[in-house]
């Protein structure tokens, strides 16, 4: 007898189907052998027994493994011919709840055995299509029809439920070529002696999302705010010290000051160094700057208008229901070509299929299930399916009593409230939103996918309007000989200062040496005439500050002591330093875009592909012959 074996690759749920015997009650379009039995067949046919399984571990199922009875409850046939046209159409009877799973010959029902045997013509070539969980009445009384398209096998496609999925209504389905070749071992040259058994195994069809909420550490709040911040720490820096700056030039109007005083602004600025670098001012104040916006951010505040960090990170155990939100939810499937798309509603029209499903968290995990598709995509092409966002709801009660008031609260930091129970445990209405950057969602037929949720992944400072400014402040002191070291070394020559030398040219005498020892004879001469004047009366005391011997206007030493005094003694001492204060966002000032990781789901080291696993639980041995139709596990 003739065996084969044709698997559809997709991963399904455990549970075993199985039938074997003839064909009643079908609707032909094109064959007429309506009503043939094994004892009168025509001649020119020849039988096809089915049996059907499914495979096991299905990726796709929400809670414990169900029975198969509880999983399978409706089973429809579909017969194509070689032009893709409809040519039978049968609903396989009795899969209900009170099935008996494996279904042997001893057990399954005499309207099985009849409805999985088919009398087809030997010269013809066929596609069989089995598609368990199509009936619109499994998924509530207002469900329209979820298959469409039977007329033809192009236009053949599965449409989702208006009701979100459950482990006893998914979509299953096989698809296979069916024609009659003579075995090797045929015991006759009439096909009608030589029956084809075909061993079908059913595949789940939808796939699942799993997403969890990331544990909330200080340094995962320090993580998400990046690079976000560092402008805040290195322009505050900068204004602070251009402020120094202008206090140190109203200390003196000379031009060669000022022209200091600017060389040193500019030196300071350019070598604020990197938040990497902790020997430069950036990089050691960066630390304490960062600890400072933690404790800002996670400021506890039972007012969550105040500080939406709280609700922003509140735990998802606390929620009941999470709604994965997509651009584009695939809402048909093709079961010619098994590729999924999002059909969107002519103009004008509502929405007919849901464009998103809502689901009960289970321990703080949220699940979808739904249509979804691998695919190749070109380069820079992205799939049609965008996962944007995460909307959690439900109540959570604190344990304490008074008014409280709920919230709903958006990733952008604004909340609407509403009023709690009073006098009693709060039962706090809420709804959180996520909304994620644009992630692309590519999963197998029955694939899985499981990703860890940061709800604060990317923290920003809050764009300001107009009049607005930040309300808080880090504050730290500097010992600036720390970062830039004593001035002694720093204003000098080779860094574009210029000083007056106290020692230099012609005057460098100054008021010790004037006069007396050499000044009374070197100018008497050219000064005055002999007799009028004299050396020691005069040429000294009256002539050398107006004409040759003048004050230094502009010293280091100057320079160096109203540096050192504005800038808190510039660190010469161990007390010598100068505060700096920085505008940062205050509570409520900070925003948060929620990040996703695509992680493996826990003891699963499989790819999202399901594929064939291994514990496919097809047609096996002598239990599948047509004679007997029965498939064991």
């Amino acid at each position: 007898m003739m065996k084969r074996s044709i698997i559809l690759n997709y991963l399904g749920a455990s549970l075993l189907l199985l039938a074997a015997s003839a064909c009643v009650d079908e609707q032909y379009t094109s064959i007429p052998v309506d009503g043939a039995t094994d004892s009168a067949l025509a001649e020119g046919t020849f039988v096809v027994d089915y049996a059907v399984s499914d495979g096991k571990d299905s990726r796709a199922v929400i809670g414990d493994e169900l029975a198969a009875n509880k999983q399978i409850r409706s089973l429809l046939y579909l017969l194509y011919d070689s032009e893709n046209m409809l040519v039978k159409e049968r609903v396989i009877p009795d899969i209900n709840e009170e099935t008996t799973w494996p279904l042997l010959r001893a057990t399954m029902t005499w309207e099985q055995r009849e409805a999985l045997k088919d009398t087809l013509d030997v010269n013809s070539s066929y596609t069989a299509v089995f598609i368990a969980n199509a009936d619109k009445a499994l998924f509530g009384d207002t469900q329209t029809e979820v298959l469409a398209g039977k007329e033809n096998l192009s236009t053949l496609v599965l449409k989702l439920p208006q009701t979100p999925f459950a482990d006893n209504n998914m979509y299953y389905f096989w698809s296979g070529a069916i024609s009659y070749e003579k075995p090797d071992d045929a015991i006759s040259e009439d096909s009608r002696d030589n029956p084809v058994s075909e061993n079908i195994v059913l595949r789940r069809l939808v796939s699942r999302i799993d997403m969890e909420q990331m544990e909330i550490t200080g340094e995962v709040i320090k993580e998400g705010f990046g690079h976000r911040f560092d402008n805040l720490l290195e322009e505050g820096i900068k204004q602070q010290l251009g402020e120094l700056i202008d206090k140190l030039e109203g200390e003196n109007p000379d031009a060669t000051f000022l022209e200091n005083c600017e060389t040193l602004k500019t030196l300071l600025i350019n070598k604020i160094g990197s938040k990497d670098e902790t020997s430069t001012l950036l990089g050691g104040t960066y630390t304490g700057f960062i600890n400072t916006l933690l404790e800002v951010c996670r400021t506890a505040d039972t007012d969550e208008l105040k500080n939406p960090y709280n609700a922003q990170t509140a735990l998802w155990s606390n929620f009941k229901t999470a709604e994965l939100k997509f651009k584009g939810m695939h809402n048909t499937l093709s079961l010619e070509s098994l590729t999924s798309s999002y059909v969107a509603p002519a103009d004008g029209e509502s929405p007919t299929l849901p464009t998103s499903y809502v689901y009960d968290l289970n321990e703080g995990k949220a699940t979808w299930i739904g249509f979804a598709d691998e695919g190749t995509l070109a380069d820079g092409q992205l799939p049609s399916m965008i996962l944007q966002g995460i909307t959690l709801s439900g109540s959570t009660t604190d344990g304490t009593t008074g008014d409280e008031t709920g919230t709903d609260t958006e990733t952008d930091g604004e909340t609407n409230t509403g009023e709690g129970a009073s006098g009693t445990d709060n039962q706090n209405t809420v709804s959180l939103n996520l909304n994620f950057s644009d992630t692309p969602v590519t999963i197998s037929k029955n694939g899985r996918k499981t990703y860890i949720c940061n709800p604060i992944g990317e923290i920003s400072p809050k764009e300001l309007g107009e009049k607005e400014t930040y309300t808080d402040t880090y504050e730290f002191t500097v010992k600036m000989s720390k970062y830039y070291r004593s001035l002694e070394d720093l204003l000098t020559l080779e860094n574009g200062f210029a000083f007056d030398d106290d020692t230099s040219g012609d005057d460098t005498s100054g008021d010790d040496t004037s006069g007396d020892d050499t000044s009374g004879d070197d100018t008497s001469d050219d000064d005055t005439s002999g007799d009028d004047t004299s050396g020691d009366d005069t040429s000294g005391d009256d002539t050398s500050g107006d004409d040759t011997s003048t004050e230094p206007q502009n010293t280091k030493t100057d320079f160096m002591n109203a540096v050192s005094e504005v800038f808190g003694g510039w660190g010469s001492t161990s007390e010598g330093s100068v505060l700096f204060t920085i505008s940062i966002p205050g509570v409520g000032q900070f925003s948060y875009q929620a990040t996703l990781e695509e992680t493996k789901p826990q003891g699963d080291g499989s790819s999202d592909d399901a594929g064939n696993t291994g514990n496919d639980v097809g047609a096996g041995g002598d239990d599948t012959s047509a004679g007997e139709g029965a498939v064991v596990p």
